[in-house]
């Protein structure tokens, strides 16, 4: 069975080791997302509608699935008055404006949030990182104080059996 300083310095290593663990994942968290809200942010103002539309495409498969619920309600009740087409193609403009406004929605904040969290995230990691760091150094001194002080003793206890004082 160790002694408490051993016990101590298992304890302490362990601990460093789980810092160390956690400082790596929130830092890692913490690029995925900055990484993701970014590249969403650039496919929104890249001016590449394919990129646009990908970056959007939630909310304008929403958008798009009202409208089409909307267009076979019509289809369904029929208009007697022959204004079905007028009434399908004011669905289509209503619907194709309301997912324009929601792109520039989405190109006005939707990323700033999402990379907040992940410098938060980031931040959190290197200032773990950087406490580890910190640590260590502080437990490298204490170390070495520790073991001076044992070979301090043993050589007070060695003196004494060799000059019988």
């Amino acid at each position: 069975m160790g002694n408490s300083a051993d016990t101590d310095r298992a304890q302490t290593l362990a601990a460093y080791g789980n810092l160390a663990s956690t400082g790596s994942r929130l830092a890692s968290a913490g690029r995925q997302d900055t990484g993701d809200a970014a590249a969403y942010y650039r496919a929104l103002l890249s001016g590449d509608s394919t990129a646009i539309a990908r970056a959007t495409a939630p909310v304008n498969n929403l958008i798009s699935g009202q409208a089409a619920e909307e267009r076979k309600a019509i289809g369904e009740g029929g208009n007697r008055t022959g204004g079905t087409n007028a009434e399908t193609q004011g669905l289509n403009e209503k619907a194709s404006g309301a997912m324009a406004d929601e792109t520039l929605k989405a190109q006005g904040g939707a990323a700033a949030p999402l990379a907040n969290i992940g410098a938060g995230e980031t931040s959190g990691g290197l200032s773990a990182t950087s406490t580890l760091g910190s640590l260590s150094s502080q437990n490298r001194v204490q170390s070495q104080k520790i073991h001076d002080d044992a070979v301090k003793q043993w050589g007070d206890v060695a003196s004494s059996l060799l000059l019988g004082v």
